[in-house]
């Protein structure tokens, strides 16, 4: 059986020299060493092992994992190992499909902004996980995140930018009452928090599939006037066709500029509604 030096190794293979000492240390591979020289040598049964070690990385497992496929010849244990990566890599793609998605959504509506502002219409919202991380008053800013769980989501999420959307949101109380109060938060689609295996608790909020209205604004100095003061022209919208809001309101922070103290901000906001009944016009 032919021997090789770790440089002929290194060269063979394309793997650095330091890298073959750490497979040689972690029993990755088995060299011998030249009692005379005190070189290390392999054979021909390492570069099998290397080569297959490659491969299974390649296919993106971790060195445990490629590891347990060189050395555990129990097949089924080696199938399971493959197939929770067949599964990530699944994941990985998804995600780079949806993003891909929400770049050319972007796109669209940079390119045809002037055409879409002030623009009302119908659409559909996804049902929709929401965790709130900020509550903004005329007076100060309250974190909504008191707990190492909640935080711990928010990073998971965050990771997922931009399949999982910053918005800024309201409740239809804060609405109806004119309250001078917002809340911020990251909200993502159930489909794909379930793909993507986002962490969930108590503190996120359920967003049913809803029929929404969709208004397209602009919004001049964005930090100083609260977002409730841009639904006037949706809010004539409601009464004149008779629907009634029925949800939280979240909107999309499409694009943002800023130059020294001057803002501007276009967005959309998605208000979910529903049909007055006959017995509710009555009463009204």
């Amino acid at each position: 059986m032919a021997n090789y030096k770790i440089g002929e190794v290194s060269r063979l293979l394309k793997i650095p020299e330091t890298t073959l000492r750490y497979y040689d240390k972690m029993g990755i591979i088995d060299s011998r060493k030249n009692q005379k020289n005190g070189y290390r040598f392999f054979n021909e049964v390492d570069l099998h092992n290397l080569m297959h070690y490659k491969l299974y990385r390649s296919y993106g497992l971790n060195q445990k994992q490629a590891q347990q496929c060189l050395y555990d010849f129990d097949l089924s244990e080696i199938e399971r190992v493959l197939n929770e990566d067949q599964e990530e890599l699944h994941r990985q793609l998804r995600f780079l499909e949806e993003k891909q998605k929400k770049l050319s959504q972007k796109i669209q509506f940079i390119q045809n902004m002037e055409k879409q502002l002030g623009t009302i219409h119908e659409t559909q919202r996804e049902a929709s996980f929401l965790i709130g991380y900020r509550h903004r008053t005329v007076d100060n800013d309250i974190y909504l995140l008191d707990d190492q769980e909640s935080c711990e989501i928010l990073a998971d999420w965050l990771d997922r930018l931009p399949l999982v959307s910053m918005t800024p949101y309201l409740f239809c109380a804060d609405v109806r009452q004119r309250s001078i109060e917002e809340y911020s938060g990251l909200i993502v689609s159930q489909s794909l928090a379930g793909e993507l295996k986002l962490r969930l608790s108590e503190k996120v909020m359920s967003l049913p599939d809803s029929c929404c209205i969709s208004y397209v604004f602009q919004r001049q100095r964005a930090m100083n006037i609260p977002l409730i003061h841009f639904l006037d022209p949706v809010l004539h919208y409601l009464q004149d066709h008779h629907y009634k809001m029925d949800g939280i309101i979240t909107f999309d922070p499409y694009i943002a500029l800023k130059k020294h103290s001057d803002h501007l901000f276009y967005g959309r906001v998605l208000i979910p509604v529903r049909r007055i009944s006959d017995t509710e016009k009555e009463v009204v």
